[in-house]
């Protein structure tokens, strides 16, 4: 297992945290940003809040949607910030898989690496992140960032697993 340095101080983070790297299976994270989901759910619910402390006064129906909006844009935003990434190949079941993580909440997708056509890096402006594209043509977003310098080495590990374990049998069951 291959333990990784997290970088202090940058902007742009390196790399995906990796978790586990050994010749059975790759884990990789995508740390949430915790001080920046907690500062915009704050001020949502701080907006939030204020409307209901606030007497409505006649006329003002369209500040008070301006800041319902606003307060539900924040939250959300703050708690798309705080979403934990955990994308990993095990040989063994032969899946590419997806778990997203908000508190106690968990999202897990799989998807069979028959399915899955390769691991690609997605660039922005503010970096580059990793996207699947699966067997039908559909594109999907594996790290819901793009804050990477480059993570083209570790799309190419994802996507030597993906190819190792398609060669792979199924396992045969029965007695």
């Amino acid at each position: 297992m291959t333990a990784v340095a997290r970088p202090r101080g940058n902007v742009i983070r390196h790399r995906l945290d990796v978790l586990e790297d050994s010749k059975e299976k790759i884990v990789l994270r995508e740390r949430p940003h915790r001080g920046l989901g907690a500062i915009f759910c704050l001020c949502g619910l701080s907006m939030l809040s204020l409307l209901v402390w606030r007497k409505p006064q006649p006329g003002q129906g369209v500040l008070l949607t301006v800041m319902v909006g606003f307060g539900l844009a924040f939250l959300s935003f703050g708690v798309f910030c705080l979403v934990e990434s955990t994308i990993g190949v095990t040989l063994e079941s032969r899946e590419l898989w997806i778990r997203r993580r908000i508190g106690w909440l968990k999202s897990d997708k799989r998807y069979p690496v028959e399915d899955v056509k390769r691991v690609f890096t997605r660039s922005s402006g503010k970096g580059s992140g990793l996207g699947v594209e699966l067997a039908p043509g559909r594109k999907k977003n594996l790290t819901f960032f793009t804050e990477y310098a480059d993570p083209a080495e570790q799309a190419g590990k994802l996507n030597h697993f993906i190819r190792t374990a398609a060669k792979r049998r199924a396992p045969q069951g029965g007695a």
